[in-house]
């Protein structure tokens, strides 16, 4: 958490012109300890970083069944001005129950969908179900693993323009992040 809210401080005339967040992934262990969401604001405010850049991610397939102490935890983090992501959407035990529980502000559509878009129809049917899902909730979306431009056109079609996967690049360092965020940056102006 240091690293990344020092790094976003030196980013952050960059991520502000571009409009960007950083996702960072966070363990049900972490959720778990009631100070957890304290410590992290203090980081952020050590840095001076806006909470609204920063995306608190959990992944489905780790959410324990007892979530009270989660749902604490991740309500006190939007409380606190933090958005929520769920990463890995359709992998876990209750994905509708989350989306009815928590006041997420993303969905990440899981890897293991995408890589079957137009190969199986029941598959293409389930994503489609998903986005249309999503986007009745008001949640924002994104498709990882996106890897070739069949599968991006495919999403396109359907709503999804927010993408990632090998298609777009690997992942990078800060110092390539940096140098494609100025790219974009002068691009724009």
């Amino acid at each position: 958490m240091e690293t990344v809210c020092a790094q976003m401080a030196e980013w952050v005339d960059m991520l502000t012109e571009l409009n960007l967040s950083v996702a960072i992934n966070v363990s049900m262990r972490e959720l778990a300890n009631p100070l957890f969401a304290e410590k992290v604001l203090r980081v952020v405010e050590a840095h001076d970083v806006d909470p609204q850049r920063i995306k608190i991610e959990i992944s489905e397939s780790t959410i324990p069944l007892d979530r009270a102490r989660m749902l604490d935890a991740l309500q006190e983090f939007q409380a606190l001005g933090f958005r929520l992501s769920l990463d890995d959407f359709g992998t876990g035990y209750s994905s509708l129950l989350h989306l009815q529980k928590i006041a997420l502000d993303e969905l990440k559509i899981d890897r293991c969908f995408i890589s079957q878009l137009g190969l199986d129809e029941k598959n293409d049917t389930l994503v489609d179900a998903i986005i249309a899902m999503a986007f009745s909730f008001g949640i924002d979306l994104i498709a990882e693993g996106v890897e070739n431009e069949d599968q991006s056109l495919w999403l396109r079609t359907m709503g999804c323009d927010v993408q990632q996967g090998f298609l777009f690049g690997a992942a990078m360092s800060a110092e390539r992040a940096e140098e494609l965020m100025a790219r974009v940056g002068n691009r724009a102006t």
